[in-house]
């Protein structure tokens, strides 16, 4: 008998992560790429783990970690796409690493990165997606650079760009999944560009044919959202829109029909993120609700069963970032969970 508690006592410590990065209180951002998660906490400290196989982590190794490892600090803000990640430093610098075989790190190569390189300056935020990458300047200036066979980097075109190219003015933020993105203007307004093969961009063209350019399709947006093949946007008196497919509930309307036209699911909603096939939304009472694909847990309501309409899965939420097959999010005092499979 002592035995067996001696055991399971070592595998229990095996599974636990180390002192250095569990610290319950001490988390602020959450972000997440297909199969890595990032994490920063409160002293600027920014922590990965997953997927490894290109240097996502940049840890200067190809090896995964399930377990976070410290890899920047003065950190504001990061992101990830399919196998690579952004950091924006507090100074206003951008620093990315990982796969580059498109472009998507910024720095005029395709040689991929295992350690962070320095791309930009004077960087307000930034987003990414499959293998592309956008970054809004501190004067309101979008610019992109990586893959472009959908039009996802707004320029008009279809080639894939080494370097930043600029996109549009006076954006607000910005949000890309595998071959989309979406820019909120400062006054509110919504452009959306990219692949439109299941009227993700949220606008009806005969043929769905890929937009090459950014076209408004909201008005009074606050923050948006883009999954594999739909989006979301919540609007500044807290509706939820939603458009895309929803072969998997992803649209939260209780039914698997997608539309290519935004229409309202939510009310009282602060903020939303898209996964794969899912989405989550936390609302004004930091009540985190879900729904879509559920297959891996991905929505944390303790099954897996797949939602085509709203669950409530937790509360006092205050950041969710979600992935592929998994979701991670902050609570209002700083702790850090996770839910889903990260390792496919």
């Amino acid at each position: 008998m002592k035995l067996k508690i001696l055991v399971c006592a070592l595998l229990v410590m095996a599974l636990l992560p180390t002192a250095a990065w569990a610290q319950r209180g001490s988390y602020a951002h959450v972000a997440a790429g297909y199969d890595h998660g990032m994490v920063i906490k409160k002293d600027g400290t920014l922590w990965t783990f997953g997927n490894n196989y290109y240097g996502e982590l940049g840890d200067g190794t190809t090896v995964n970690h399930s377990t976070p490892v410290k890899v920047l600090s003065n950190v504001k803000a990061v992101a990830g796409g399919a196998n690579h990640t952004v950091a924006l430093l507090n100074d206003g610098s951008l620093y990315a690493w990982g796969l580059n075989d498109y472009g998507q790190l910024g720095d005029g190569t395709t040689t991929n990165r295992l350690k962070p390189v320095k791309v930009l300056s004077n960087v307000k935020s930034v987003a990414c997606g499959g293998c592309h990458t956008m970054a809004v300047l501190n004067d309101g200036s979008l610019y992109a650079w990586g893959a472009n066979g959908c039009g996802q980097l707004g320029d008009g075109t279809d080639e894939s760009r080494s370097r930043p190219v600029k996109v549009l003015s006076n954006v607000k933020s910005v949000s890309c999944s595998e071959v989309n993105t979406l820019a909120v203007l400062n006054d509110g307004s919504l452009y959306s560009w990219g692949a439109n093969y299941t009227g993700q961009v949220g606008i009806c063209e005969e043929g769905f044919g890929d937009v090459l350019k950014p076209v408004k399709i909201l008005s009074n947006v606050k923050t948006a959202s883009h999954g594999r093949h739909h989006g979301v946007a919540v609007t500044y008196d807290g509706t939820l829109y939603a458009w895309g497919a929803s072969g998997d509930g992803q649209l939260g309307d209780g039914t698997d029909e997608g539309t290519c036209e935004p229409f309202a699911v939510l009310s009282n909603v602060k903020t939303a993120n898209c996964g794969g096939e899912f989405t989550m939304a936390i609302l004004n009472d930091g009540s985190l609700y879900a729904w879509g694909l559920n297959e891996d847990g991905q929505l944390g309501d303790g099954t897996k069963v797949t939602r085509y309409s709203p669950v409530k899965v937790d509360g006092n939420v205050k950041e969710v970032a979600c992935a592929y097959t998994f979701t991670l999010y902050i609570t209002a005092s700083g702790d850090f969970k996770t839910v889903g499979k990260m390792f496919r």
